[in-house]
């Protein structure tokens, strides 16, 4: 009798804990018997909405989100199971609870990633239409190399133009859009640094990605310093929309030119004004 009071006791302690607390229900995985249509074990159907929403949110799932157990969130779940390496056995436990939570917060910074890397774009775009000296550079999205060129003169008589050029030309084949644009920000460096500054700008207009062209600029500004022409250094900062950009430009226009013993006061002149208005 005392045995079978306490046995009692603990089971209505534990129906108390597990009605109390989701997760709690949630781990219950294989105390009762399967019945048809539910999952085999008992789970607060809050968790089930939670875990629905997830699942949905992942693009897993699009059957209701009612807190009910069903066929399609089984599925679902197997599937999560499988895609982040749990047993798969289409339950709801605690693990599975944790690595939604996981999941659900890595694809919460990667959209505000996104978000903030398209506002970043869109602010570049208009910071270069805005300015008639960039507008220009801003392109149109149609990039296509020429499959028919000849390379041969080039080859047979080389220079650092037809060379760089040729190189300009081949990198428009490549078809990711982050790998080609970063491909023509190091010609462009080049030819900057050959004294190409023409060539360095017709390359700049192959960018895709705006912000990418802000760095061009101030790299072809920094090559111009490097080419020892400080005059078109400068001028090259002064067509930058972005006031950091142009501070980082001037800052190693600046550096470049003590090296080559160059008085560097008037880029240090021009730095310190445009440190003052980012401030």
């Amino acid at each position: 009798m005392t045995i079978r009071v306490a046995g009692a006791a603990l089971a209505l302690a534990a129906a108390i804990v597990v009605a109390s607390h989701p997760v709690a229900a949630a781990i219950e995985v294989a105390a009762r018997p399967a019945v048809e249509d539910t999952p085999g074990f008992d789970v607060d159907s809050r968790v089930v909405s939670d875990v629905q929403k997830s699942l949905a949110d992942f693009g897993l799932y699009d059957g209701p989100i009612d807190g009910r157990w069903n066929r399609d969130l089984e599925r679902a779940v197997r599937q999560f199971q499988n895609w982040v390496g749990l047993p798969v056995d289409g339950r709801i436990g605690a693990e599975l609870i944790e690595r939604m939570k996981n999941r659900t917060q890595i694809n919460g910074l990667l959209r505000r990633l996104d978000d903030t890397r398209h506002s970043d774009r869109e602010t570049a775009r208009e910071a270069l239409l805005s300015r008639a000296e960039t507008r220009h550079l801003v392109g149109d999205g149609q990039l296509r190399a020429n499959p028919t060129r000849d390379a041969g003169p080039c080859f047979r008589d080389p220079t650092a133009r037809c060379l760089l050029a040729e190189a300009a030309e081949s990198a428009k084949a490549i078809h990711r859009d982050e790998l080609r644009d970063w491909a023509f920000g190091e010609i462009l460096v080049a030819q900057a640094r050959a004294g190409l500054a023409d060539d360095a700008v017709l390359t700049v207009r192959f960018i895709r990605d705006p912000r990418l062209i802000m760095v061009a600029l101030r790299d072809i500004a920094r090559g111009q310093a490097v080419a020892g022409n400080a005059a078109e250094a400068l001028e090259a900062v002064a067509i930058i929309p972005d006031l950091e950009k142009q501070a980082e430009a001037l800052a190693d226009i600046a550096t470049i030119q003590a090296k080559q013993d160059i008085d560097p006061r008037d880029t240090i002149d021009r730095l310190l004004i445009v440190l003052g208005s980012i401030g």
